[in-house]
């Protein structure tokens, strides 16, 4: 699928630290470890003027016999939006008939057979703000193994979107 509008070109730098979060002396005798994960991605990018840092934190208990809980937020945003992107048609370009300063596109109906205009436009709005998610997980891990490891996990994954856009053209919403 070939876009037009805008091409986005991203520099991207992701930094992690992973630490034991407490002294193994300072835990009870049910627990093995409590470790930290914090990371942070910071994009930028000249050809759209962003600049943005995806922060993620996370949480995992080592438990006896191999077994660990563990849990992380992580939060994305993406600018701009994608509607300022919209797929190239091969096709020549629908003509948009004009009466009395409302346009109107030309669609065809599959249910009724029939092809006729919609009124339609494209309004900017300036007060758009960037698609976020915000994902939390929490899951269940167990390992066995120093040279050979096995390991399963269970992850329970939950996540949160605002700002997202999708793009309907008269066509589509049809």
């Amino acid at each position: 699928v070939h876009w037009t509008g805008r091409t986005l070109q991203r520099l991207s730098v992701f930094g992690e630290v992973q630490a034991p979060l407490v002294p193994m002396s300072w835990l009870p005798f049910w627990l093995r470890s409590v470790e930290a994960d914090v990371a942070a991605r910071y994009t930028i990018a000249d050809t759209t003027q962003e600049a943005n840092v995806a922060p993620t934190g996370g949480l995992k208990l080592g438990l006896p016999g191999g077994f660990a809980l563990r849990g992380s937020v992580a939060t994305s945003n993406r600018l701009p939006t994608p509607i300022m992107n919209q797929k190239r048609s091969l096709a020549p370009p629908v003509r948009a008939l004009s009466a009395g300063g409302v346009n109107y596109v030309s669609i065809f109906d599959p249910v009724r057979g029939e092809t006729y205009g919609v009124r339609a436009g494209d309004a900017h709005n300036p007060d758009l703000r960037p698609e976020s998610a915000v994902t939390k997980s929490v899951g269940v891990l167990w390992e066995r193994g120093g040279t050979h490891r096995w390991r399963v996990a269970i992850d329970f994954v939950d996540t949160q979107k605002s700002g997202e856009l999708i793009y309907l053209d008269p066509q589509t919403a049809v």
